[in-house]
């Protein structure tokens, strides 16, 4: 901003808040972030292994109701015989 002369100044809000950026440590902010990141990072890995693990489950599940649905009709063949 000028002033009435016409000099450069600033207001003394924008003073302290520039004085307050040598408070702030971005290493420690930096540091956080990436521990963030790290740990979600670790439950999205355990997630999908947990998913993996499901999808496998469905997989043998699928083929063990298979093998239940042909041994319910042959024993239905067997019995249809049998009366």
């Amino acid at each position: 901003m000028r002033d009435r002369v016409g000099e450069t100044y600033f207001p003394i809000t924008h003073i302290d808040a520039l004085l307050g950026i040598e408070d702030i440590d971005l290493n420690e902010d930096v540091n956080k972030i990436n521990l963030l990141i790290e740990n979600l990072n670790q439950t999205i890995s355990n997630q999908q292994t947990v998913i993996n693990d499901l999808t496998d489950r469905v997989i043998v599940n699928e083929g063990s109701i298979k093998q239940m649905r042909k041994d319910i009709e042959e024993l239905k063949n067997e019995i249809r015989k049998g009366e």
